[in-house]
């Protein structure tokens, strides 16, 4: 009888240590919050730093792409071009310049290493992580409600390429006095150049760039606000931009996040087509 459970135990350790499952980077769960109703989920801000001449940079933008089609409308994206990477060229090629000077402060304040890279929900220099890690965040966040509420509309005047965006927000349980929030402007469906290594050739000439930032209402860094003189309708507020006649104002949209400037944590984040 000894003998007969020895054996059944070594039998059932060989099958453990020789059963591994083999999870390869970056890992996508299916997404399933259990059913219950989110009445204001949070959302996930994912801010990738990028540049056309890197030729890895598409990777990011493909994790992107999968992490969205997972939790649709919960993700939002921005790519700054930037840096050694983002610089034009001389010839056909690399010639349209996407740096912003709201790039190059980013540029300073995060001091890159290496590309591709970028931020999950949370603006600080420790935050910055490769791309392969931005679907395990995103999930970690997905399933929370969000301390604060954005809603948001737009308005544009054609004849003066001017954006108006009327945003409301509600204080829902969130307890930190030192908030900000950030209005930036980004376009999709930009049809240009991108060296790509899964890519053949290298160089490619009809690459579709999306979430490109093109600028920000005021500072890169937002402004103060604060829920303590406000109603118990919340803030609420509304501001312009003027878009430059080469951005395709129906592929142009606001996002709109509110952050910690304390601990650099994004709080909620929303988006908004310029013509909605």
């Amino acid at each position: 009888m000894i003998k007969l459970i020895s054996k059944i135990f070594f039998f059932g350790l060989f099958l453990s240590l020789f059963s591994c499952d083999i999870i390869e980077a970056p890992f996508f769960e299916s997404h399933d919050s259990g059913g219950k109703i989110q009445e204001n989920p949070a959302k996930v801000l994912i801010i990738d730093f990028t540049g056309h001449t890197c030729k890895s940079c598409p990777k990011a933008h493909r994790a992107i792409d999968q992490i969205k089609s997972l939790y649709g409308d919960q993700v939002v994206a921005l790519a700054f071009h930037l840096g050694y990477f983002a610089r034009t060229q001389n010839g056909e090629k690399f010639t349209t310049d996407f740096r912003t000077d709201e790039g190059s402060v980013l540029e300073s304040y995060y001091e890159f290493v290496a590309f591709p890279i970028g931020v999950v929900n949370n603006l600080s220099k420790q935050s910055l992580t490769p791309y392969a890690n931005w679907a395990s965040q995103s999930a970690a966040i997905v399933d929370k409600q969000a301390e604060i509420a954005i809603s948001a509309s737009t308005e544009f005047n054609s004849a003066t390429s001017t954006a108006t965006v009327i945003i409301n927000l509600e204080d829902i349980s969130h307890t930190g006095e030192d908030l900000k929030i950030a209005i930036y402007l980004s376009e999709d469906h930009i049809i240009d150049w991108q060296k790509d290594e899964d890519a053949d050739p290298l160089d490619v000439e009809s690459y579709e760039h999306n979430h490109v930032f093109r600028d920000a209402i005021g500072s890169i860094w937002g402004e103060n606000i604060s829920f303590e003189s406000a109603g118990e309708e919340g803030i609420q507020m509304t501001r312009s931009l003027e878009l430059d006649n080469s951005w395709v104002s129906d592929n142009c949209s606001f996002v709109i996040f509110v952050y910690d400037s304390a601990t650099m944590e994004i709080v909620q984040v929303e988006q908004v087509k310029v013509k909605d």
